[in-house]
Parts: structure tokens; C-alpha cells; sequence
């Protein structure tokens, strides 16, 4: 087992809340699905419910099975997100794949430590100083975040995984098809698991959790609700009031100041920020509004005109 002491900028989770914190982690799992699949148009996100968990499955037309999941199960509190056939090191190509899979000496800590995306450090160490606890598996891989005291660096332990873990899942490691049983891979996918160290996670707080994550989780996806553009959507459903989306995942700032936005919008394709937590700059985030707006109007989308009318008059 290998420990890593991870120095990070504390400022960047300053006034972070514990969904904010998921966030990070629901942005790895849905760009790592995206990115492996090359689904330049997202996927499907579908609810289902058993008596032992809740699942939020991904799937596309084209491909059979299940791209990825995120699992809250009952019995224990556990949230578990995997994405298929993924990567979760920085370290490209097959070669370094063979390399962590064949446990080779050559691999180095900032191999191990190095993630394709770092933002991952962060969101571990805003859970760890709320009471959780994250761990990750790849490649026959485990990765263990722990903060001995509120105040102290993030330790991140990384192992291989016992042998005969690996071997009782050999019928699914075989399987072409991703995911056909909701279960990780241990050498093919990536699976994040969050546990709590002092208190239940709760199915409302999993919830939460999601429908503040996702537009098309939270079942506002309705005519009467949303007028959508070839730029991006209107929404006028009153939990999505002054929230931004991009491709359907909450935007949590904005960079238009303190106003207060009447509706709420879901952008296609836009650069964002560095943390991406927000479009790239406040002339892109306002040009966009106003294409929305403008070809909402232009196409006499449910009577967009007289709408955006009334958001003068008031």
C-alpha cells in the first residue's frame, strides 16, 4: 500500500456545501461516460427502484446494456457512481493501462496520484472534513481518502484488490456488454463509492443530491415546462427558477452578478470555467440567453413573445 500526503488549495471548497461536493463527482462519472462512449450528445438517464437500492442508470440507443450507474442502496447508505470501461489515472494509452493491470515496478506515486481529473482531491477532501468517507476502484485498484483531523492534509492510501475479489467476478470481467448486471468491473470500469462516517446518508439526502445535479433526473423535461431552442432551453418549472444547466448538469454560479434570473435555462455546448462551475465568462453566459430568447420568439414557441414581455413589465 502506498499513502500520499495531498496538498491542495482549501480556498477552492471555501463555502462549499456537501451537493457541491457530489457535484464533482457526478461530473466525473457523466464526462467519463461520455468521453469513453464518444457521446457528444449525452445519454439517457433513467430512474429505477428495487427493494435493496435506488439506481440512476446511463444508456444510449446504440449500445446494449448499461453505460454507467449510480446506485444509493438502502440497506447500508452507500452511494456508488461507475462508469464503464473509463479511466481514472492521467497516465494514456495502453501501455500505461498494462502497466497498473500487470502491477509493474516502474509505475510511480505521481502515476498512482494523478488524476484525469485532479478536482476529484477536492471533492474527497470537502466530504471527509463533512463526516464521509470516498474511495475509488480501477484497474484492480483501490484508492482510500482519509483527513485524520479537520485542519490536516488529505491522505490518499492506494492497493491492489485481494485476488479472490477479482476471480469471484470473472464471469462478469468476460462479458462484452458494459454493465448488464449493476456491478463494477474490477479491471475495466471506474467506481466511486461514498460511505458516511457518522451519520446514515439518507435516501431524501440521495435525492437531494440528484435532483440538484441533474435537469433530466429531476423530471422536468415536459412540454408545458421548457421551451427548447437549437441554443438551449427556457424553463419555466419553479424548482429550476434562476438556475443554470449546461447539457442538463446545474450550473452552480454565474457570472452575471447577483440578479436574479426569473426562469431558469439549460445551455447546449459552451466552454466553462476552469472549476466548471459556470460558463467561461459573462459576455458568453448573456449572448446565450439572448440566442435562446431570440429564437424562441422567432419561432413562436408557446407563446414566447408575450412571456418575455412580461419579464419587462415586471
Amino acid at each position: 500500500i502506498s499513502t500520499m500526503h495531498l496538498i491542495l488549495d482549501e480556498r477552492e471548497i471555501r463555502g462549499w456545501a456537501d451537493d457541491d461536493a457530489f457535484r464533482e463527482l457526478y461530473i466525473f462519472w457523466f464526462d467519463a461516460i461520455a468521453e469513453s462512449f464518444c457521446l457528444d450528445g449525452g445519454f439517457t438517464q433513467t430512474y429505477q427502484e428495487t427493494d435493496d437500492s435506488i439506481f440512476v442508470t446511463a444508456t444510449v440507443r446504440e449500445v446494449s446494456g448499461y453505460l454507467g450507474f449510480i446506485e444509493f442502496s438502502k440497506k447500508n447508505g452507500r452511494v456508488s457512481l461507475v462508469a464503464a470501461d473509463a479511466h481514472l489515472l492521467a497516465t494514456k494509452g495502453a501501455e500505461a493501462k498494462a502497466k497498473v493491470k500487470a502491477r509493474a515496478t516502474s509505475l510511480t506515486n505521481e502515476d498512482l496520484f494523478t488524476f484525469r481529473n485532479e478536482r476529484l482531491k477536492l471533492a474527497a477532501m470537502s466530504l471527509s472534513r463533512g463526516g464521509y468517507q470516498m474511495s475509488m476502484n480501477a484497474l484492480g485498484r483501490f484508492w482510500l481518502f482519509r483527513s485524520p483531523q479537520v485542519d490536516s492534509p488529505l491522505l490518499c492510501d492506494t492497493g491492489y484488490l485481494d485476488r479472490t475479489t477479482v476471480a469471484a467476478r470473472g464471469k462478469q470481467e468476460q462479458d462484452p456488454k458494459p454493465l448488464l448486471v449493476m456491478k463494477a468491473r474490477e479491471s475495466r470500469d471506474v467506481a466511486i463509492f461514498l460511505d458516511s462516517d457518522s451519520t446514515h446518508i439518507t435516501r431524501v439526502t440521495f435525492g437531494l443530491w440528484m435532483a440538484n445535479m441533474a435537469l433530466e433526473i429531476g423530471g422536468v423535461r415536459t412540454s408545458w415546462t421548457t421551451i427548447t431552442t437549437d441554443y438551449g432551453d427556457i424553463l419555466f418549472y419553479p424548482r429550476c427558477a434562476n438556475r443554470l444547466f449546461l447539457e442538463g448538469v446545474h450550473l452552480p454560479e454565474t457570472m452575471l452578478g447577483k440578479g436574479r434570473f426569473k426562469y431558469g435555462y439549460n445551455f447546449r455546448r459552451a466552454a466553462v470555467s476552469e472549476s466548471g462551475r459556470s460558463l467561461a465568462d459573462s459576455n458568453a453566459e448573456a449572448q446565450r440567453i439572448c440566442n435562446i430568447w431570440n429564437l424562441a420568439i422567432e419561432q413562436q414557441h408557446d407563446n414566447a413573445l408575450p412571456t418575455y414581455a412580461h419579464l419587462h413589465l415586471d
